[in-house]
């Protein structure tokens, strides 16, 4: 008798699986890199439209660290990571001062009044705002060349006599705060004026809820696609 049977070889059979395991592997990396792409791009665009005219640091602050297939073959859990830059080369990060506007409350205390509180010259538990008089860049904020330069004269052990000078100051019935002084004109206007308490700060970024609605509404369609390229 003549058999024309096949013995199925389990070698064979390995090798085939593993090519499928190989190419689903690659597939979740890219569909989680495509759900994280998506979440920094909602992200972005939240902040946005939460603030009036921010930054391009503020803009720019939602960083991404790709899922790697590597992950997979050390068995570790293939993630991607989304989240507010916390460094910054000038000022303060972007993570430290979003804190507040993602989850309400207390904005963080600014450099420049860490410096007057630790030197005495303002008492602790307060926050310095800017008088409306003084000028703002394009971006609502005061510039920090013009803070700079307030510091600057504040921290003068010998100063020249100028036309403008700043001064820490409470004038009669007046707050308590940096001033302007004009020597030739003879005038003393309001530029931080100290506020006792913390400054509260309203929730605008809902970052949470964003990310999860583009889980919702996208995983599924990313992992269908990025699985249907590979095994085409």
């Amino acid at each position: 008798m003549i058999n024309l049977g096949m013995t199925p070889s389990l070698d064979a059979l390995k090798k085939v699986m593993d090519g499928i395991n190989k190419k689903l592997g690659e597939a979740e990396v890219k569909a989680i890199n495509d759900l994280a792409k998506s979440i920094q791009e909602g992200w972005t665009d939240d902040i946005k439209s939460a603030f009036d005219r921010p930054t391009k640091t503020t803009t720019s602050s939602v960083k991404l660290w790709p899922a790697k297939l590597s992950q997979e073959a050390k068995g570790h859990t293939i993630e991607a990571t989304v989240l507010i830059r916390d460094k910054a080369p000038k000022g303060t990060a972007p993570a430290t001062y979003l804190q507040s506007q993602a989850l309400g409350g207390s904005r963080a205390t600014k450099p420049f009044e860490l410096l007057l509180v630790s030197q005495g010259r303002l008492p602790s538990g307060g926050f310095l705002q800017p008088a409306r008089s003084v000028p703002r860049d394009q971006f609502g904020n005061v510039p920090k060349t013009k803070i700079v330069k307030a510091l600057k004269s504040l921290q003068d052990d010998k100063p020249k006599r100028s036309r403008i000078e700043y001064v820490i100051a409470q004038p009669k019935g007046k707050s308590l705060g940096i001033w302007e002084r004009d020597n030739q004109a003879r005038t003393l206007s309001p530029y931080f004026i100290f506020k006792s308490g913390k400054q509260e700060v309203k929730e605008r970024l809902r970052l949470a809820d964003t990310a999860n609605k583009i889980m919702d509404e996208k995983a599924p369609h990313y992992l269908r696609l990025r699985i249907g390229e590979g095994i085409k």
